[in-house]
């Protein structure tokens, strides 16, 4: 291939994907925390969630692709991810870093058209006040990886969603509850050693 005609063809390669993309647009794999607001120490789950019902390919089918997210570990520990329903996970959860940000990247298939394809699992570590963001890529953000499986191996490019969960202090009910636990604690013990010819333990 002569010079000029690699010109040409580089800009057409380079839009490829953005213009795949807008053909299948409304597909979407996003993350949906259970709550947007969790208490500091807390562990809890953020879903990931399918919907493909606009990718190519037969219905009922099958779809697949590789994810990865970010986090400031500094706010969030992670601690695993589970697969849901028939969803296989064909790469494991590897955990690695792009500058500041932690990054878990695993590959999933077996997906229904419409659904959860499974749930991190986080703790909030950050202090109250803290705005943990987590984002959600393909990891592959050159050619992409999803892929619809039925009939016959055909690529896509959805959307993603992250996600962002407010870390707020220890709800106040839980601290009434600790200390009453604790004040009654301390009576029982206080009664138990005013018992009349009750002899001391040793030590």
């Amino acid at each position: 291939m002569n010079r000029t005609g690699l010109i040409v063809l580089l800009p057409l390669l380079a839009a490829m994907p953005v213009a795949q993309a807008a053909v299948v647009s409304a597909a979407q794999v996003a993350l949906l925390p259970a709550t947007a607001e969790q208490a500091a120490g807390a562990a809890f789950s953020i879903e990931v969630f399918l919907d493909a019902a606009d990718a190519p390919g037969s219905r009922p089918g099958l779809f697949g692709g590789e994810i990865i997210i970010d986090f400031d570990p500094q706010l969030l520990t992670y601690s695993g991810f589970t697969p849901q329903g028939p969803v296989t996970l064909f790469s494991a959860p590897v955990v690695g870093a792009s500058g500041a940000r932690q990054t878990v990247r695993l590959g999933f298939e077996n997906a229904p058209e419409l659904g959860v394809i499974g749930s991190f699992q986080f703790i909030a570590i950050g202090p109250a006040g803290s705005l943990a963001t987590i984002g959600l890529a393909d990891a592959d953000d050159f050619l992409g990886s999803f892929i619809s499986y039925v009939p016959t191996q055909q690529p896509f490019y959805p959307l993603f969603h992250g996600a962002s969960v407010a870390i707020v202090p220890v709800p106040a009910a839980a601290w009434l509850l600790g200390s009453a636990l604790g004040l009654l604690a301390c009576w029982r013990r206080q009664s138990l050693a005013a018992r009349p010819g009750r002899v001391p333990a040793a030590g």
